[in-house]
């Protein structure tokens, strides 16, 4: 009921859902994802392929998505999400 479409005036808006990130928590992501070190020959060095003008990551090769599902995705939402989603986004990357 909370997601549904809601009427205001001429126009229908979309609620925001539970894992929407506002600009400040894109901020505080990329910058955890920005401040990593992996050792050499784990993955690309992944604060290059993140843009901090954008909020983006950029050019990910098959090999750094895995790295950042298995391992890094689950320290950088930490503190950002609320434990529910937390709690999902952990299983699903654990899971893959």
């Amino acid at each position: 009921m909370e997601l549904q479409p809601r009427p205001h005036g001429k126009r229908t808006y979309l609620p925001l859902t539970c894992h929407t990130l506002s600009k400040f928590e894109k901020l505080c992501f990329c910058g955890c994802l920005r401040g990593v070190k992996v050792q050499q020959g784990y993955s690309s060095d992944i604060n290059n392929l993140v843009s901090m003008q954008d909020l983006k990551l950029m050019s990910l090769k098959s090999h750094d998505c895995y790295v950042l599902m298995q391992d890094l995705v689950q320290v950088a939402i930490r503190e950002i999400l609320p434990i529910n989603v937390r709690q999902v986004i952990t299983s699903l990357c654990i899971f893959f």
